[in-house]
């Protein structure tokens, strides 16, 4: 189920909101029955369809990296307020 989540919103990021440099601002993506089940379409071919799963996955990897990276820059202060939180 989080799995899940954490793919939806880069999913979106990139079909419906055009936040993706190699796609640009089509629309790759449509919600219908916005008021019922709010479900995704896709607007696309299957190889585009195979595209974007790739740039999530690109956009996945390179926020986790990121947040590995910030997290391993902020050990020695995130050890210290572990300290004082225990």
């Amino acid at each position: 189920m989080i799995l899940n989540r954490q793919r939806k919103s880069p999913r979106a990021m990139i079909t419906q909101y055009g936040m993706s440099d190699r796609f640009g601002l089509m629309g790759l993506e449509s919600i219908q029955n916005k008021y019922l089940d709010g479900r995704a379409v896709l607007n696309c071919g299957e190889a585009t369809a195979g595209e974007i799963d790739e740039e999530v996955m690109k956009m996945l990897k390179s926020a986790y990296a990121e947040a590995k990276k910030l997290l391993s820059e902020n050990r020695e202060a995130l050890d210290k307020n572990r300290g004082i939180s225990h």
